[in-house]
């Protein structure tokens, strides 16, 4: 949920390509100049930046497209900064929340980003890379949270933020979904048409010891770890019975998540 509130007022389309400021500027008659701010916000982007190296002016360069901006304001950039950007009378805002991140992420960032372009582009349509950036800003929203849960207790090396985890191939989701809501270990905490996160309680400490992903027909069981991913399989697999079949395990690391 990272982002959702500044998504869905800047970026969000309805099933006709139509944004929150296109509906508004059809429902209401406005002035010139509050039409003007809702196109500015309407074509505003998220996106990562790195300050250019250009003496007396403040200009960044978007580390996805390659576009550089100049901007109003000059600020330190020692790594990523991480910003929506406004454009006004030919020259470039960015909003006052900033995430700011050392160079180390750059690496990371771009590679998800990339991954997430390449594959859109092979399911549907080749677009251009601009034009995915502000067509799904929630990309880059999902993987600033998977570092902001990261980074607070843990520090970059590969080593040191791992995630066991496990996959099955779900028969039925229907029943899959029924059989884990029902039952008193399982808590939903997240529902909705694209699929189900439930928590899995640990009876003995009463702790949180997993979250399990149902959606597509697949079911993935994640933990910090392995001794809790085997109590987890052993839970999720007296509940929902012959209807899972085990795929595989796998360790995760940060660069895995993101990718």
């Amino acid at each position: 949920m990272q982002g959702f509130n500044d998504w869905f007022v800047h970026d969000y389309q309805d099933e006709r390509g139509q944004s929150l400021s296109d509906l508004y500027m059809q429902a209401h008659d406005l002035s010139e100049e509050d039409e003007e701010m809702l196109k500015i916000i309407k074509s505003s982007v998220y996106s990562a930046f790195e300050r250019l190296p250009i003496k007396d002016k403040m200009v960044v360069k978007d580390i996805f497209t390659k576009m550089d901006h100049t901007l109003q304001e000059a600020f330190d950039i020692s790594g990523v900064v991480v910003s929506r950007v406004y454009k006004v009378d030919g020259k470039h805002i960015m909003a006052d929340h900033k995430e700011f991140m050392p160079d180390e992420y750059k690496k990371l960032l771009i590679k998800g980003m990339l991954e997430k372009y390449n594959e859109y582009c092979s399911l549907y349509a080749p677009i251009q890379m601009d034009a995915f950036v502000k067509k799904h800003s929630l990309v880059l929203y999902r993987f600033l949270s998977i570092i902001d849960k990261t980074a607070t207790e843990y520090a970059l090396d590969d080593e040191d933020y791992l995630v066991h985890q496990s996959t099955y191939v779900v028969k039925n989701q229907q029943e899959a979904y029924k059989a884990l809501k029902v039952n008193e270990k399982f808590i939903l905490s997240l529902d909705d048409k694209a699929g189900s996160v439930f928590k899995l309680v640990s009876g003995e400490h009463d702790t949180v010891i997993a979250e399990i992903v149902l959606a597509d027909d697949r079911l993935e069981i994640e933990c910090r770890t392995a001794d809790e991913l085997d109590y987890s399989k052993t839970v999720t697999e007296e509940v929902l019975g012959e209807n899972v079949a085990h795929l595989r395990d796998e360790v995760l690391n940060i660069d895995d998540l993101i990718g």
